[in-house]
């Protein structure tokens, strides 16, 4: 169950390693399981081995497609031979702040945006545009390119109410979230700005190590990053404001394959 209630719906289950600090990726050295969740976040995996799993549970879209959070626990599953292991309720902590914008569906791929998924193309990438201007509640989803390899600027433009503007800068301490999660990551140095000020860069963020799904030309997944940069919620105005994605430095199709992009406040 997701802690605001709601049922963990089609979600992906991994059991691994029962130490943490690892994605699931990045594991070999044991056994391992997946499994999806149904309707009402209930799984089972079968036939696996005795000995104690970490659980890992993820958004794979559908019903859970704006959950940014993962679900991470360490030695959390004892497995006895020949006896069913019962979980019972696993609480999956979500977060209950106020949602500014969000494009795309958490999935940890490209689905959904432009030329995401698409059929094997080499240098696809190439037709995404330098440029990019996304209007929250105009723009589509499919108008949001899969991948950002060239240098220039994609920008996601939103609009405040007056109410939430107000809400958003109450305190000059409080803190605003912009979460990008990454289908990939090939390389590249992205400058990450709200409105007039760079709140971090997604190449120089801690353990972006690049993989090699642009270079082989994929559409639709490399290795799956979650980057997250606080700001201060004063850099946000009533009316209308804007997050923007600068590509500074990039080598050949090194950049990003976008997941989602969440703004919260």
């Amino acid at each position: 169950m997701l802690s605001d209630g709601r049922a963990a719906a089609h979600a992906a289950v991994f059991l691994g390693d029962a130490v943490g600090g690892k994605s699931a990726l990045d594991q070999g050295a044991g056994y391992y399981y997946t499994a999806h969740c149904d309707a009402a976040g209930r799984f089972a995996v079968a036939h696996v081995r005795a000995g104690v799993y970490g659980l890992q549970a993820w958004s794979n879209g559908s019903d859970t497609a704006d959950v940014s959070t993962a679900l991470a626990r360490e030695a959390a599953v004892a497995v006895a031979a020949g006896r069913a292991t019962e979980l019972g309720d696993v609480v999956w902590p979500v977060s209950a702040r106020p949602r500014l914008f969000r494009v795309g569906d958490v999935d940890r791929a490209t689905y959904g945006f432009r030329y995401g998924g698409a059929p094997y193309e080499h240098a696809l990438a190439d037709k995404c545009p330098a440029d990019l201007d996304f209007r929250v509640g105009t723009s589509a989803v499919g108008e949001w390119c899969f991948a950002q390899t060239r240098r220039g600027n994609w920008t996601v433009t939103f609009w405040i109410a007056g109410e939430d503007g107000k809400a958003a800068r109450t305190a000059a301490a409080s803190t605003a979230n912009l979460i990008v999660s990454l289908a990939g990551y090939s390389g590249g140095s992205v400058a990450v700005w709200v409105n007039d000020r760079v709140v971090g860069n997604i190449g120089g963020s801690p353990g972006m190590v690049p993989d090699p799904a642009l270079h082989r030309s994929a559409t639709t997944a490399g290795e799956w990053h979650l980057v997250e940069f606080g700001f201060d919620a004063a850099l946000l105005r009533k009316g209308e404001n804007k997050v923007r994605f600068e590509m500074v430095r990039n080598r050949g199709l090194s950049g990003l394959m976008y997941d989602s992009i969440i703004l919260e406040r």
